[in-house]
């Protein structure tokens, strides 16, 4: 039984998208300009009703600020009470002096005349006194420390010219200006205050006191109520953007952008759309005073009366694509269930590259009429017959050339001749005594001797292990420095058949890309050790660590090469269909194709980890890490099942 192909690669699926797209578009068109002109009705109505409300709200608070002004300033129409502040014969000491009287007089007069004022506060500076009149007692006073003055009692609070100028407080809690209060006091009220500042005329740099009108924040509440009732939430801010209120308490005193549906201030004008909000903007403007009023409606509250409408018709609108849908689904099924058996057809014979080349598709599919469909059946299997021959001619000559060169290059290069030649150079500096050039070259000879021996393709670990020192020893004495290498052999382990050649890239990647050469204290461990069911292989350094970015290139390119060489070998081997073929010659060509695939850096490392998937199967597994020496560990994690272990007096040279 095939596997069914994915439906939304189908024929069929991309017509029947085309058609619901082309359908969805034109209606979703006339759905979008509706829904926009609906809006746009609905929004100019809102806004026609919320323009009075807001600049009536503009105005009274602006008004209502201006009248306190007003009222701190009349003092000036009583020259006796400016008199109260210069005067050092005034007399404070009691509620009951003239003095006294006098000054709360004017104070409750101030009180008086702002029917949502909660304090009035009133600090002399030259007399070092403070007053206050709150709701809860009309005839408090206490005598201020020497040099007190508002400023330094909130000196977080107050502006750097609060001498020199009208300033309105953002809403804060009620403060007690350094008073004791009742314990029936509304300490938690919130309030915004007006400080207006009290000259000696006409010298307006000399202010002689601070008449300070604490506004509870209900005022504005009261007058945003009518707002409010529309839909819409209130913030005001100061020039700062810091609120000075809001419909939610929580809000006061911090930024407007922490409004929920608030992103930033849109340019000079009075009403934008942001997100799915309208917000419009009213601007109090005066020297004491800059503050920007807002208001933000959610769109859901303003286009509800046509909320019903669109429903209506996105219901119909739906409802009619499905039955066209259904209808266009069930044509198009008969007549493209051929083309769906051909894709199915592909994708489990070549797709998932497991090769198939001897499959027909005439065997597959029975099509009786004379069409396109039937011809594109018969051109196929042609095609399946002509790739078949191809493959298998071109794999024979291609295993055929590559062996044919390999014995060329034996043929071309006696290592005997080379080894020999070795040999008698290192006796001629022995006799001249030259002891050191002798080990150099008698080791060159060894290691060039083991290289080229082609009739051995497993070693034990052991000759392996003795071949990288020989390596680092010739190796040392070229950079003429000093590199230690330390095995860590489970002894069980010394006679494990391993490819040849395999520890000897890895050596020398530490030692090249780990720039071992450049330190007096170079040091490599060969280590290996049964894990459960697995033998771990590791080689590592103290050289330059490998970064992770590396790393994880490195695994990349393992996973690939494995996945690669996996392909090639299951595509060879069914192509050709004979697995007689894929003999040591032929995994050589094999080893040959997939490193080649993966040329570039480190191509020792894609060399050894593919003879080692070659040996040990797709179970093998290659890891690169920093290690505890501050180095490079590369690690392989053989299956135990795979690994052959040979008597120590019979160990073989190969398989």
């Amino acid at each position: 039984m095939f596997r069914k192909s994915r439906p939304f690669h189908s024929i069929r699926f991309k017509v029947l998208l085309i058609f619901v797209l082309v359908t969805t578009i034109t209606l979703s068109s006339c759905f979008f300009f509706f829904q926009q002109y609906t809006y746009q009705m609905a929004t100019e109505r809102y806004e026609d009703q919320l323009t009075p409300l807001r600049n009536a709200l503009s105005n009274n608070i602006q008004t209502y600020i201006g009248t306190c002004v007003q009222a701190a300033r009349g003092i000036y129409y009583n020259n006796s009470t400016v008199l109260l502040f210069t005067d050092p014969s005034s007399d404070f000491s009691n509620a009951e002096t003239a003095d006294s009287k006098a000054l709360f007089s004017f104070l409750l007069s101030i009180y008086a005349s702002l029917p949502s004022s909660l304090q009035i506060h009133l600090s002399a500076y030259k007399m070092e006194r403070s007053f206050l009149i709150t709701t809860h007692d009309m005839t408090r006073y206490v005598e201020m420390r020497p040099g007190i003055s508002f400023s330094s009692e909130y000196p977080d609070r107050v502006p750097s010219d609060i001498n020199r100028s009208i300033w309105v407080e953002q809403s804060h809690p009620i403060h007690t200006y350094g008073h004791f209060l009742s314990p029936y006091a509304r300490t938690d009220e919130y309030v915004f205050t007006v400080h207006v500042p009290i000259y000696l005329l006409p010298d307006y740099t000399n202010v002689i006191a601070m008449i300070s009108v604490d506004i509870e924040t209900s005022y504005i509440a009261k007058n945003c109520s009518y707002i409010n009732d529309m839909g819409a939430d209130v913030y005001i801010a100061d020039q700062k953007g810091d609120l000075i209120y809001a419909d939610d308490e929580r809000l006061i005193g911090q930024p407007l952008s922490n409004v929920p549906g608030f992103e930033q201030q849109m340019g000079e004008g009075e009403t934008w759309r942001q997100k799915d909000a309208l917000i419009t903007r009213n601007t109090i403007d005066t020297s004491y005073c800059q503050w920007r009023i807002y208001t933000i409606t959610p769109m859901s509250r303003i286009t509800h009366d046509f909320t019903a409408i669109q429903t209506s018709l996105m219901l119909i609108f739906l409802a009619c694509q499905m039955v066209l849908a259904i209808i266009l689904l069930l044509v198009m099924m008969r007549y493209t269930k051929p083309l769906n058996q051909i894709a199915v057809f592909m994708h489990v014979n070549f797709y998932k590259k497991n090769y198939n080349l001897k499959a027909r598709l005439a065997d597959h599919i029975h099509y009786r009429p004379k069409d396109e469909i039937s011809l594109l059946v018969e051109n196929i299997d042609s095609m399946l017959d002509t790739v078949n021959r191809f493959v298998v001619r071109q794999y024979k000559l291609l295993l055929a050339r590559r062996m044919a060169d390999l014995r060329t290059l034996q043929a071309q290069i006696n290592p005997h001749f080379i080894y020999n030649t070795l040999q008698s150079i290192a006796s001629k500096t022995l006799e001249k005594g030259d002891h050191e050039s002798y080990d150099y070259i008698a080791s060159f000879g060894q290691l060039l001797q083991y290289a080229m021996d082609v009739d051995e393709s497993l070693v034990t670990l052991s000759k392996e292990i003795e071949h990288a020192q020989r390596y680092l020893d010739l190796q040392s004495i070229r950079y003429e420095c000093e590199i230690v290498c330390e095995t860590d052999i489970a002894p069980d382990l010394l006679n494990m058949l391993i490819p040849k050649m395999s520890l000897q890239p890895l050596v020398e990647n530490s030692l090249l890309h780990g720039r071992l050469y450049e330190k007096n204290d170079g040091r490599i461990l060969l280590r290996a050790a049964v894990l459960g069911e697995e033998i771990l292989v590791e080689v590592a350094d103290n050289g330059v660590p490998m970064s992770l970015r590396q790393q994880e290139l490195q695994r990349e390119k393992m996973e690939k090469l494995k996945s690669d060489y996996q392909h090639l070998k299951n595509a060879s081997a069914e192509s050709i269909g004979m697995e007689s073929l894929l003999s040591k010659d032929g995994e050589k060509e094999l080893l040959e194709q997939t490193v080649e695939a993966h040329h570039g850096a480190h191509i020792g490392l894609s060399n050894v980890f593919a003879r080692f998937l070659l040996r040990f199967g797709s179970k093998c597994r290659f890891v690169m890490e920093a290690n505890s020496f501050g180095g490079t560990s590369v690690k392989a994690y053989l299956p135990r099942e795979r690994v052959k272990i040979v008597c120590a007096d019979s160990a073989e040279g190969g398989e």
